[in-house]
C-alpha cells in the first residue's frame, strides 16, 4: 500500500497543487522516511529526489553525512545552512564550494570548516587563505594545511612554526626565508627528522640541527652536510645516538678516522666500534688500553692479552683469555709492548681466576720465545 500510494507521488511536477495537497497531509512523514532511508543507501539519489525533499533538513543530512558531494543537490536554503555544510565538508572537503556564497566568504564559518577538515582552506577565497586567523585555525587541526596557505602567510614564521610543530612535514610548504629560521628548522625536524633535507642549507651545517634530526629518526642521517662529518665533536656524539652511522660516518671522513687520538676517544666511548678501525689501529696497545671492560666476555676482546689485567681486576671471575695468536701481532713486535701490557696486571688480585693466569702464562712463556730469546717474569 505504501509503495502504491508514495511511486506516484514522486513523479508529480514540482509546482503540482496536489503534490502540496499530499504533502500537508499525515504521508509528509512516511515520504521523509522513506527518501531519507533511500539516500543514506545511495547519496546520489538526492538528485533525482522531488524538491520538497531536496528541503528536508533529515534527508539532506543524511546524503551529506555519506557523500559531502551530494550537498550541490540540496536546496538553497540548505546549502546555507551551517550545519548540513560541516557534515558535507567532513567526508568531503570540496563540498565547500557547494556551499552558498555567504558562508563561503564568512570568516567565522571559514575557521569553524578547517577546524572541521582543514583541507577546506584549499576551496576558501583568497582572502580567507591569506587571513592569518583562518590558516592558525587550519594549522592547529593539520600542520600540512600550510600547504593551502597564500604566499603571504607561508613567509609567516609564527604560523609555520606552529605548522611544524603540529606535523614536521609542513616545512616543505613554508617560504624559503623561513627555511633559514632556526625555531622553525628545530622544531621541524624534532617532530620529524627526515625534514632536515628541507632546512636552508647553512642551518643543515650546524651540529645541534643534525643531532636533533639524528635522535628523532636515524634514516636523517641522509639530509646531514658532510662537512659536519669531519667534526670530532659531532661525530662522537652522532655515534652515541646511533652507532649504526659509524659506516657513513668513515666513508664520509675517512681522514678523521686515521686520527689515533679521535679513534681511541671512539673506542672508550663505545668498544663495539673497535672493530671499524683500520687494523693498525685494533692491534695498537694505547688504543685497546683505552677500552674499559667490565668483565663481560666479548669476542672481540678474547685475544686481547693486554686487557686480561684490567678484567681480573674488574671481575675476579672473567672469563676473559687470550691465546697465542694475540702475540703474533704487530703491536707485541717488541718487548717494550709486552711488558707495558703485563703492567696492567699488576698488583694481581688475592685470588685470580686461575684459568685466566694459566692462560697468561702460557702466552707469556710462548712469547717469550718469540723475541730473541728475551723473557718476561709473569
Amino acid at each position: 500500500w505504501f509503495a502504491d500510494r508514495c511511486s506516484p507521488l514522486t513523479s508529480f511536477p514540482e509546482d503540482s497543487m496536489s503534490w502540496f495537497s499530499v504533502t500537508s497531509s499525515d504521508h509528509l512523514s512516511e515520504l521523509q522516511a522513506l527518501w531519507t532511508a533511500k539516500v543514506a543507501k545511495d547519496p546520489t539519489a538526492l538528485r533525482t529526489a522531488p524538491q520538497p525533499m531536496r528541503d528536508q533538513k533529515a534527508v539532506v543530512l543524511a546524503a551529506v553525512s555519506k557523500d559531502g558531494r551530494a550537498l550541490r543537490h540540496a536546496s538553497e536554503a540548505l546549502q546555507n545552512d551551517k550545519e548540513i555544510v560541516l557534515a558535507a565538508i567532513r567526508s568531503c572537503p570540496d563540498a565547500m564550494v557547494c556551499a552558498s556564497r555567504a558562508l563561503r566568504e564568512d570568516p567565522d564559518f571559514a575557521i569553524a570548516a578547517v577546524q572541521c577538515n582543514s583541507d577546506v582552506l584549499a576551496y576558501l577565497s583568497d582572502s580567507l587563505r591569506n587571513s592569518r586567523r583562518v590558516v592558525h585555525a587550519a594549522v592547529m587541526q593539520n600542520g600540512c594545511a600550510l600547504r593551502h596557505a597564500s604566499a603571504a602567510i607561508t613567509d609567516d614564521p609564527v604560523i609555520c612554526l606552529i605548522a611544524v610543530q603540529g606535523n614536521g612535514s609542513a616545512l616543505r610548504h613554508s617560504s624559503t626565508s623561513v627555511r633559514e629560521n632556526p625555531d622553525v628548522v628545530l622544531a621541524a625536524v624534532r617532530q620529524d627528522g627526515m625534514q632536515l633535507k628541507y632546512a636552508s642549507p647553512a642551518l643543515r651545517k650546524l651540529p645541534e640541527m643534525a643531532l636533533a634530526a639524528l635522535s628523532q629518526n636515524p634514516e636523517a642521517i641522509r639530509g646531514i652536510d658532510p662537512e659536519l662529518w669531519s667534526d670530532w665533536a659531532f661525530v662522537k656524539e652522532a655515534l652515541k645516538i646511533d652507532p649504526n652511522c659509524v659506516k657513513y660516518a668513515k666513508k664520509a671522513c675517512p681522514d678523521l678516522w686515521e686520527d689515533i687520538n679521535f679513534v681511541m676517544d671512539v673506542v672508550k666511548q663505545d668498544r663495539s666500534l673497535l672493530e671499524y678501525v683500520s687494523d693498525v689501529f685494533q692491534q695498537d696497545l694505547d688504543v685497546l688500553s683505552s677500552v674499559q671492560l667490565n668483565g663481560a666476555r666479548t669476542h672481540s676482546f678474547e685475544k686481547d692479552v693486554e686487557l686480561v689485567g684490567e678484567a681480573m681486576h674488574t671481575n675476579e671471575n672473567t672469563g676473559i683469555a687470550a691465546d697465542r695468536r694475540t702475540v703474533s701481532a704487530p703491536a707485541f713486535s717488541g718487548i717494550g709492548q709486552w711488558k707495558k701490557a703485563l703492567q696492567l696486571t699488576r698488583p694481581l688480585p688475592t685470588n685470580p681466576n686461575k684459568f685466566v693466569m694459566n692462560k697468561l702464562f702460557s702466552v707469556g712463556t710462548y712469547w717469550s720465545q718469540m723475541v730473541n730469546g728475551e723473557g718476561v717474569k709473569v
